[in-house]
């Protein structure tokens, strides 16, 4: 997984994804729905963004 910049391409609207935003130094990784990402990206800070990997097999 790499991250994206929310410049090149945004997550769908429905998508659960990690984003990165610079400005909040160690705390600036955080989950957020992708409507964040869409509508709010600039105004919150968020610069990267990537999908949350699976989840362990058999959890």
């Amino acid at each position: 997984m790499n991250w994206i910049k929310v410049e090149d391409f945004k997550p769908k609207e429905d998508e659960r994804v990690l984003v990165y935003r610079p400005n909040m130094g160690d705390l600036g990784i955080s989950v957020v729905w992708g409507w964040t990402v869409l509508n709010r990206a600039g105004e919150k800070g968020i610069t990267h963004w990537m999908a949350l990997p699976k989840n362990p097999d058999g959890e």
